[in-house]
């Protein structure tokens, strides 16, 4: 049997990562592009039937396009961590939410009504058919076929998939990966009983980097070393941060003795980490002290939406807090909200932490000089008339700007040294990533295994090894 990898998305990109192995999948997920009206991009549908699907993890830009895949494979077999699982269900429902309102906005516009790509009953059921890995032991997903999950060290409930094909040949999935000990899960390790594979398909995001990143403890304690100087001067100090990676980022600043405000969908990952079971040697128990949650409730399991009266005089809160909140990229969400009131104080400050998209407006608010300004735009139904209001908010930046690397992926230095050289893959295959970070990975693979066969994906076109 011909052995093939093909790209379905995320080869030359970072963004709906999916990958067709002939007789199974890894992922499918989609790319939102919020500058363009919240037009989402998807992977190519994958052709011919197959045996069986693994989800690494909860990202949207890795799962968000599941439902559709497994509409069409009515037979194909899902495999997920349970951690990985609640998490689906969480940003497949949200998603749901936000693409019903945008489609409401469209119509209004006089635009073509765009269709969903999924209805609220599919979610429930792909969520039955998702089986949960329960350790990091090894399993048959299909007749002839061995697979076995480990510790990502990404997010909780991440997993490199290994995989012993019905034709012999060794695979390693490794796409998102961090080889960085976090607040809620250890760094990855190599898989000591599956050295040598045929392939390794790996990650490229930080291949472009010209240096290594810091490390992790140095850019957590830079993170306290701001807050206390933002609180000891009564300022405000925002965090903008995707749902699945913002308790993990905020956590350092939990345990240094900050009050922390989580809003948002960062709230129901957080309830999720603290109450999931441990899948792998890789989880970390959360013993820290509980962020602070808007809206919650003390007589029931759980957190209500947050109260905006409560959201509104929190902005407008005479002393020092400290608020993590969604989206990260500052497109959209609260964090625009709280951005509006407080960027244009000097006592204030802003962190990023995480990637920021070239045309994003976190990206811009992260480059540009104090006293600089930066302009939000809204747009919102009413649903009493049925028209679109919009408007644009300029913001002056007297904030202070900061932008510390606390990412969930490893650079090329520390993912060469310390995996993929131990692993000594035949071939490997970079993935999920810019083309200059491709090339940049690719060297630095090429100089400690001169040996192993080197190709980057490009989407849609297979490769062979």
């Amino acid at each position: 049997m011909s052995r093939m990898i093909v790209a379905l998305g995320g080869g030359n990109e970072v963004g709906r990562s999916c990958y067709d192995y002939g007789e199974f999948l890894i992922d499918a997920g989609l790319k939102l592009d919020e500058k363009r009206g919240g037009r989402i991009y998807t992977p190519t549908m994958p052709r011919g039937e197959k045996l069986f699907m693994a989800l690494t993890h909860g990202h949207l830009d890795h799962v968000g396009y599941v439902v559709n895949v497994a509409r069409e494979q009515p037979r194909m077999r899902i495999f997920a961590t349970e951690v990985t699982k609640e998490l689906i269900e969480l940003q497949l429902y949200d998603s749901l939410k936000i693409a019903v309102e945008q489609r409401e906005k469209n119509e209004c516009r006089g635009l073509p009504a765009q269709p969903l790509m999924y209805e609220k009953e599919e979610i429930g059921v792909l969520l039955g058919r998702i089986e949960a890995v329960k350790d990091e032991g090894w399993f048959k997903p299909a007749p002839g076929y061995q697979m076995s999950f480990r510790g990502a060290g990404h997010i909780p409930g991440a997993a490199i998939v290994l995989v012993v094909t019905s034709y012999g040949s060794h695979i390693v999935h490794a796409c998102d990966v961090s080889f960085d000990d976090q607040a809620f899960v250890k760094a990855a390790r190599v898989p000591e009983d599956f050295l040598n594979p045929d392939l390794l398909v790996v990650e490229s995001t930080h291949g472009a980097l010209s240096a290594p990143l810091p490390a992790r403890k140095d850019a957590e304690a830079r993170l306290i070393s701001v807050a206390k100087r933002v609180w000891a001067r009564n300022g405000k100090l925002l965090i903008p941060q995707f749902a699945t990676s913002g308790p993990q980022i905020i956590d350092p600043l939990v345990k240094a003795g900050f009050p922390i405000v989580l809003d948002g969908a960062m709230r129901d990952c957080m309830w999720t980490y603290q109450n999931a079971q441990h899948w792998c040697e890789g989880d970390v128990n959360i013993e820290s002290p509980m962020p602070i949650y808007l809206g919650k409730d003390e007589e029931n399991e759980g957190f209500q939406r947050s109260d905006s009266d409560f959201r509104r005089a929190l902005m407008r809160w005479p002393g020092a807090c400290v608020v993590a909140c969604t989206s990260g990229m500052m497109e959209a969400g609260l964090s625009v909200l709280y951005a509006e009131e407080w960027l244009a104080d000097s006592n204030n400050a802003i962190i990023f932490t995480g990637y920021l998209a070239e045309e994003s407006t976190g990206r811009k608010i992260s480059q540009i000089q104090k006293g600089g300004a930066v302009t939000f735009h809204h747009a919102r139904l009413d649903r009493r008339t049925g028209k679109i209001e919009e408007w644009d908010v300029p913001v002056e930046i007297n904030a202070e700007v900061y932008s510390i690397r606390l990412s969930g992926h490893s650079d090329s230095w520390k993912m060469v040294r310390e995996f993929i050289e131990p692993l000594n893959p035949k071939c490997v295959v970079t993935v999920h990533g810019a083309p200059d970070a491709h090339i940049g990975m690719g060297e630095h693979i090429r100089n400690a295994l001169p040996k192993a066969e080197i190709a980057r994906a490009l989407n849609n076109e297979p490769i062979e090894f």
